[in-house]
C-alpha cells in the first residue's frame, strides 16, 4: 500500500501549485505505517487530510480518522456516478465504522482535475508544477516503485 500525499497552495480563482509531493509506503494493518502518518501529519500540519478508506483495511481507516478530527483528518470513500459534488456539504455516519465519512464524487473530481491539467496559462484554474506532469504521464495516480 502507498499512501500519498499532495499539498497544494491555492490562489485566486482556484490557481494551484504543488508545493511537495510524498509517499508512505507500508502495510496498514502495521500499526507502525499509522504511527508514520501520524508523524507526517505532525510535522507537516497540512490544513486538512483525506484518508481513502476503500479497499481492505477499511476499519484501520476509520479508527485512525475517528480519533483525529481535531487535526482535520477527514475519512473519504470515493463514489463514481453523475451529479455528485467532489465535496459533499456534509459527512455520512451510515457507515459500519460510525465515523464521518466524506463521499467524493470521483468522476467530477477527475473531470476538474484533468481539465486543469489542460490549461497551459498559468491563471484562474490552473494547475501548475509537477503534478501537471505526474498526472498527464499516468492514467492513474502514480504507481507504487519497484
Amino acid at each position: 500500500m502507498t499512501g500519498s500525499s499532495w499539498n497544494w497552495w491555492l490562489g485566486d480563482g482556484e490557481e494551484s501549485w504543488s508545493l511537495r509531493y510524498d509517499v508512505i509506503y507500508g502495510d496498514p494493518s502495521a500499526k507502525s505505517l499509522w504511527d508514520e502518518l501520524d508523524r507526517y501529519i505532525d510535522d507537516h500540519k497540512p490544513a486538512a487530510t483525506a484518508i481513502d478508506t476503500g479497499g481492505h483495511h477499511t476499519q484501520a481507516a476509520y479508527a485512525f480518522c475517528r480519533t483525529r478530527l481535531r487535526k482535520r483528518v477527514y475519512a473519504i470513500k470515493g463514489m463514481a456516478g453523475p451529479g455528485r459534488p467532489v465535496w459533499p456539504k456534509k459527512a455520512s455516519r451510515n457507515n459500519s465504522g460510525r465515523v464521518n465519512l466524506f463521499m467524493v464524487g470521483v468522476d467530477a473530481a477527475k473531470e476538474s482535475v484533468y481539465g486543469r491539467l489542460r490549461l497551459t496559462t498559468p491563471g484562474p484554474g490552473t494547475a501548475i508544477s509537477r503534478a501537471r506532469e505526474t498526472l498527464r504521464t499516468s492514467p492513474a495516480w502514480p504507481r507504487k516503485r519497484s
